[in-house]
């Protein structure tokens, strides 16, 4: 089974912040439709990227995966890998500010689920299921530094290992 995944950093505001990616957003979700057409439904996943700019909007971020049927959602700070290396000066953010938005996000993901549409948050399960069972989840960046060379070798965009 194929499946795509895409990066949906929130709503057309926090997604176009320039003139010169006015249809960035609109690509993104007209590939997304494209997938389901030729994947399935369920073939399509999105990742978000919570930017110092998307830690204004926890609740548009949630509503807009919601608008687009996505039944899951990872709200997870920026990873000190690839790119996100070279932009922390840009998008970076101390962690207390991640957490107090994680906080509003959570309890609207909560007031969402109550309301009867199912959606989960997967760096949360992830994070729970590493502190609270023996089971290893696999997921790279929660490995680092154990784990090294054991289950994975990543590559970073330039070539390093």
């Amino acid at each position: 089974m194929a499946t795509v995944d895409v990066y949906l950093d929130g709503t057309l505001f926090s997604a176009d912040v320039a003139a010169r990616t006015a249809h960035r957003y609109q690509r993104t979700v007209n590939g997304i439709e494209r997938g389901r057409s030729a994947l399935g439904e369920h073939s399509v996943s999105a990742l978000t990227t919570i930017t110092r700019k998307s830690l204004q909007s926890p609740h548009e971020i949630i509503d807009e995966y919601r608008k687009l049927g996505f039944h899951s959602i990872s709200l997870r700070p920026l990873s000190p890998y690839g790119f996100a290396r070279k932009a922390k000066v840009r998008n970076g953010y101390p962690i207390d500010d991640f957490l107090k938005f994680y906080q509003v996000a959570l309890d609207h993901l909560l007031a969402v689920n109550r309301e009867g549409y199912f959606m989960e948050e997967t760096y949360g399960r992830l994070l729970l299921s590493q502190l609270l069972t023996p089971f290893s989840h696999g997921y790279v960046d929660l490995r680092s530094p154990t784990g090294v060379g054991l289950g994975a070798v990543v590559y970073d965009y330039d070539g390093q290992v």
